[in-house]
């Protein structure tokens, strides 16, 4: 792939990145700051997110742009935080914030994260699926449990 394809297919993530989390704030409700300071003060073993980096991650249109930092492992610590977040916020909320389908998307976009990170999107993304009744829990019965 020549870079002019390669910095197409950057753009084009860089916006799907931001329109979903743009609509998930939307969604939401919620100011970024209050966002941002939330998952900052958080325990997500990373340094903090700057509120100018985390405006271009959630504003669709020209200075749209993917979370990023650093490193990689940075960037899959930070991509999980805020997803986390949303995902929270959405757990306490009459109406959905998020859906399965911008989820898997939205992991699709930060398939070059670290796979511990990646794991724990799609645990997520399990979750939201249990909670939205997409995703039936099928334990099985142990009738011997008492022995």
């Amino acid at each position: 792939m020549d870079n002019s394809n390669q910095s197409i297919f950057n753009s084009d993530r860089d916006l799907e990145s931001s329109r979903i989390l743009s609509v998930w704030l939307e969604r939401c409700g919620v100011k970024r700051k209050t966002i941002l300071d939330e998952i900052n003060k958080g325990n997500w073993g990373a340094d903090s997110i700057g509120i100018k980096s985390f405006q271009n991650w959630t504003s669709f249109g020209d200075s749209a742009k993917r979370i990023s930092a650093s490193n990689l492992e940075i960037t899959g610590k930070r991509v999980v935080a805020i997803v986390n977040w949303f995902f929270t916020e959405h757990q306490h909320r009459a109406n959905s914030i998020i859906n399965t389908e911008e989820l898997q998307r939205f992991i699709t976009i930060y398939d070059d994260i670290p796979v511990i990170n990646q794991l724990q999107l799609h645990r997520i993304l399990h979750d939201l699926e249990v909670e939205l009744g997409e995703r039936k829990i099928e334990i099985p019965v142990n009738s011997d449990w008492k022995k």
